[in-house]
C-alpha cells in the first residue's frame, strides 16, 4: 500500500500483460465467420487482417451500420431514406491493431474510396457540363466504376460491420488467428 493519497487504488491481483491482454475485460463471440465484440473492447496486440502478433500501427476506425431497408427507402424517396439513414445508423469507435504490411493495404483502400467517390461524382457531373446526350452513359460508367473500385480494392483491404447494436458490434474480415486471440482473450 502506497503512502501518496493520490496514488490510484491498487489490486489484490497481479495486472494483466496489456500487450497481450488487449488493456481490459471484453465480450467476444464467433458468429460464422464473423466477430461479435462489445464496443467498449480494446483489442489485443494481433494484426487483425492477417493474424501477425507484429502490430506495428494502431488506426482509429468508425464502424457505421444502417439496417438494409434504409438503402430501399433511398431509392423509394430520396429524403425520406436520407433522413432514416441519418436517424437509424449505428456506430462504433475502436482502434484497430495493424501490421504495416496491412496499414499500407488499410490506407491504400481509404484512399482508393476517395477516389472511387471521385470517379463517381466525375461520371455523374462530367457528361453534365461537357455533353449532356452522354449523361446516361456517363451515369453508369461512373457508378460502375465506383462499385467495381469499392468491392474490388477497398472492401479486401478494410474491416467492415455488419451489425452493431447498443453494446456490440460484429465484425467482417478479422482473420481466423486473430478472433482465435480474441476469443482466448474474452471472458
Amino acid at each position: 500500500m502506497s503512502d501518496n493519497p493520490y496514488a490510484p487504488p491498487e489490486s489484490e491481483a497481479a495486472p494483466g500483460d496489456l500487450e497481450v491482454d488487449g488493456g481490459g475485460r471484453y465480450h467476444a463471440e464467433q458468429v460464422g465467420n464473423d466477430l461479435a465484440i462489445d464496443k467498449t473492447a480494446t483489442f489485443p496486440k494481433v494484426c487483425l487482417k492477417c493474424g501477425s502478433k507484429e502490430v506495428t500501427n494502431f488506426q482509429d476506425h468508425l464502424f457505421q451500420y444502417n439496417p438494409p431497408y434504409v438503402f430501399f427507402l433511398v431509392f423509394i424517396c430520396n429524403m425520406l431514406g436520407l433522413l432514416a439513414m441519418l436517424l437509424m445508423r449505428k456506430t462504433a469507435k475502436m482502434v484497430i491493431p495493424l501490421c504495416s504490411e496491412c496499414d499500407a493495404r488499410w490506407r491504400s483502400g481509404k484512399m482508393m474510396a476517395l477516389v472511387g467517390i471521385g470517379v463517381l461524382l466525375l461520371g455523374i457531373m462530367g457528361p453534365y457540363f461537357v455533353a449532356r446526350e452522354l449523361l446516361i452513359v456517363g451515369f453508369v460508367v461512373g457508378v460502375g466504376a465506383f462499385l467495381a473500385i469499392i468491392f474490388l480494392k477497398v472492401n479486401p483491404s478494410m474491416l467492415r460491420a455488419r451489425k452493431i447494436d447498443d453494446s456490440r458490434v460484429t465484425i467482417i474480415g478479422i482473420h481466423p488467428d486473430a478472433v482465435r486471440v480474441i476469443l482466448k482473450r474474452s471472458r
